[in-house]
């Protein structure tokens, strides 16, 4: 008898629960997405903002804790370019909340091609609660056009005289420069970030610049960078990060250069040897200079110049391994004009690291000769 009352009591217990959870499940009941439809652009990788508002329903009348997520959105001619999405709220146990996830959808410039080629897709999301079966979906219309959102297909970083190392001494003048190529339309947030020196501060990155900036159509932007710190002798790391990121490919990251600051106010002098200052270039001119120990590469610009001289614009550039270099006829080419030319040359470690750097030399009084001699 006392075995069935505790039978009994235990049945009693469980349908107790039972009703309880039955009493207290939710479910998302209703998903909708803003804007019905998106357009990309064809041109290159993109960033696009979806607003999805996911309805989640309680009857039991006790407020409780509910998570809503999405694991990861399809596309309908197949893929999955977004990722998981999760929100935690809590319901105070009756009628209807509503939860917001604004997704910055990346859409790769592979992407954009198949989606240009199969014409408008879909690209949606399933949504669904901790515990209860119901789930809800939402969809959005993807379309390509060269006027849909901002797309990036160049991200090149570099310091002003388009290295990506330097070495100056100490309270020296230094910038850099961001190039993008873009199609499209849309705002670029961001942020120039610096961390350094390493004597003193670490490998931290920390702002020194934000930017806002709207770009629109196809073409090339460079972005300046302030004054960077060289107020302190050690080395420095300096990157560019958008907001949010910028679509560049899953197996690339933000560029980043480097630069050190020394207790000397000049870079060591490369000595040059030929040719002489003023003499004409042609196909038989032969550029030589003194070795630099350490030195891994060599790298033989030719500048533009103009009234008031040098203006510092690079025509062309030739790397070699040796102290010496001869122009191929495709550089001479590019540097036949009406302007004055200047040449310098800079060595580097084989760490890519600038470690001389010679004067710069004035090439001939006007346009590059193209006969030999």
């Amino acid at each position: 008898m006392t075995r069935l009352l505790r039978t009994f009591s235990v049945l009693l217990l469980l349908v107790g629960v039972g009703g309880l959870l039955a009493s207290a499940a939710y479910a998302v009941s209703s998903a909708t997405s803003s804007p019905a439809t998106v357009r990309i652009n064809d041109a290159g990788a993109s960033v696009v903002t979806i607003r999805w508002r996911v309805g989640v329903s309680l009857t039991s009348g006790v407020p409780t804790t509910v998570t809503v997520s999405s694991p990861t959105g399809t596309l309908s001619i197949g893929g999955t370019p977004g990722g998981m999405i999760s929100r935690t709220i809590r319901h105070q146990g009756t009628g209807v909340v509503f939860v917001t996830f604004n997704e910055r959808l990346r859409v790769d410039r592979t992407t954009a091609r198949r989606i240009s080629q199969a014409g408008p897709v879909t690209y949606s999301r399933l949504f669904s609660d901790t515990i209860s079966a119901p789930t809800a979906s939402a969809s959005v219309s993807l379309q390509t056009g060269s006027g849909g959102a901002l797309s990036f297909r160049n991200f090149a970083l570099r310091f002003d005289d388009d290295s990506a190392f330097r070495v100056l001494g100490q309270n020296q003048a230094l910038t850099a420069r961001l190039e993008l190529t873009t199609n499209g339309k849309g705002i670029l947030e961001g942020a120039w970030e610096v961390a350094g020196p390493s004597a003193t501060q670490g490998s931290g990155f920390r702002p020194i610049r934000r930017v806002r900036q709207v770009l629109a159509g196809s073409r090339r932007t460079i972005i300046e960078s302030p004054n960077l710190p060289t107020d302190r002798i050690g080395t420095y790391r300096l990157r560019f990060v958008p907001k949010s990121g910028i679509p560049r490919g899953s197996n690339e990251v933000i560029p980043v250069i480097t630069y050190s600051v020394t207790g000397s106010d000049l870079v060591p002098e490369l000595d040059l040897i030929s040719p002489r200052s003023g003499s004409d270039l042609t196909l038989a001119s032969r550029f030589k200079w003194r070795s630099v120990p350490g030195a891994a590469s060599y790298r033989l610009e030719f500048l533009s110049g103009g009234a008031g001289g040098v203006r510092g614009d690079r025509l062309a550039a030739l790397d070699v391994r040796s102290a010496r270099a001869r122009l191929r006829p495709t550089t001479l080419a590019r540097l036949t004009s009406d302007t004055e030319l200047y040449w310098r040359v800079t060595a580097y470690d084989s760490a890519g690291r600038q470690i001389a750097i010679s004067p710069i030399r004035r090439a001939n009084g006007g346009a590059a000769s193209q006969s030999a001699q």
